[in-house]
């Protein structure tokens, strides 16, 4: 591998808190990559500041049934670190280290201009960016990837945009359930997936098929019932909630509950899964309900991700342009 690299760590982020959350919106809805909107430019913007101001107490109230504030900052520093462990062991903060890691929040700080920033004060001659979906989604990386290319100046850039099928990412997954399933012996083990709305998949979305690859792997060695929803009603399936209900009539008095589409304990995830689901199932008549941790608290996700961007670099240099 020639010259030092640069990963950036890519995530939309979250609100921090509530005082954050118009600010967080408005970016957000101003975002032609990630908000369709028949508006353009400056007029897209002027109405995501409305927009976000009427979405914001909605939002408010999602962050208080958290607890206030959102962990993805702290959580994707946390694993940027893990991560430049994983890639350079004990050459980290030396000279003899090939890599240098940095988190980059679309949203929210330190933001992905700031993660490019800081890595090209160190001197690297390329940048990985590698978004924290694992599952492949035209909805969740397109705005990713464009932030880093703006940033970039004439640094020369890739992407991993996937790492869904990773042995070591499955595996993390695999130990949250089955920690979570050593709570409750019995239970159903319901994957909700980070939502997107039915209209916004094309014909040829890799996320569904890649969100059931993901699953499938997790579950072959464990003899368990399975089944996958949406964090919120409107997704091409069934949402979280209803499929609860379709298993609490069938029988199913025990649920383990596990996130798939985002690596980290988002905003979203944790509203749809221990605030809506928990009190509803609770109402539905489920003895038990437990939540597998997020990816992110497993050691074994920085493997995961050290192992995409060095697979990544090898498939480059085969072609040529290592």
């Amino acid at each position: 591998m020639a010259g030092r690299v640069g990963v950036v760590l890519l995530h939309r982020g979250d609100p921090e808190s509530p005082e954050q959350v118009r600010e967080w919106l408005t970016a957000r809805y101003a975002d032609p990559k990630a908000t369709r909107s028949s508006f353009g430019g400056s007029v897209q913007g002027f109405v995501a500041g409305l927009v976000g101001r009427i979405d914001a107490g909605a939002w408010r109230a999602k962050l208080e049934a958290i607890g206030g504030a959102s962990p993805v900052r702290r959580q994707v520093q946390q694993l940027s670190e893990a991560v430049s462990v994983a890639l350079d062991g004990d050459r980290v903060g030396t000279a003899g280290a090939q890599f240098e890691v940095r988190s980059g929040l679309r949203y929210d700080t330190p933001s992905i201009a700031e993660a490019v920033e800081s890595l090209r004060s160190t001197g690297v001659e390329r940048l990985v960016g590698v978004s924290l979906y694992p599952q492949p989604c035209r909805v969740f990386t397109p705005t990713l990837v464009a932030a880093v290319e703006q940033a970039a100046g004439g640094l020369p850039v890739t992407f991993v945009d996937r790492f869904h099928a990773q042995p070591a990412y499955v595996e993390a997954v695999r130990d949250a359930v089955q920690e979570a399933v050593a709570r409750a012996p019995e239970s159903t083990v319901l994957f909700g997936a980070l939502h997107v709305e039915r209209d916004e998949l094309g014909p040829d979305e890799p996320y569904p098929g890649a969100l059931v690859e993901t699953m499938e792997a997790v579950m072959a060695p464990l003899a368990r019932p399975y089944k996958l929803g949406w964090l919120e009603e409107g997704g091409p399936g069934l949402s979280v909630l209803r499929m609860a209900e379709r298993l609490q009539a069938a029988g199913t008095r025990s649920l383990v509950v596990a996130s798939l589409g985002t690596t980290v304990d988002e905003l979203s995830t944790l509203y749809a899964l221990d605030a809506q689901l928990r009190a509803r199932a609770r109402a539905m008549g489920f003895e038990h309900i437990e939540r597998a941790a997020a990816a992110c608290a497993s050691p074994r996700l920085a493997g995961a991700v050290a192992a995409a961007v060095q697979g990544h670099l090898a498939h480059l240099a085969s072609l040529g342009f290592g």
